[in-house]
């Protein structure tokens, strides 16, 4: 079963590397490094709330 989520987990970053290579070219590097930086953090925040709400 760990290996289902490690799948998972590493092909939707797999696709969010190539979503946000082929943005790079478009905006620009800063506004793809903020939206990253948000989204580590978002995920992160939601890491912490699972497993406060686990215990």
């Amino acid at each position: 079963m760990p290996l289902l989520g490690f799948t998972s987990f590493y092909r939707e970053g797999f696709e969010v590397v190539l979503f946000l290579q082929s943005n790079r070219f478009k905006p620009g590097d800063t506004l793809i490094l903020c939206g990253v930086v948000l989204g580590v953090v978002g995920s992160g925040i939601t890491a912490i709330l699972t497993f406060v709400n686990r215990r």
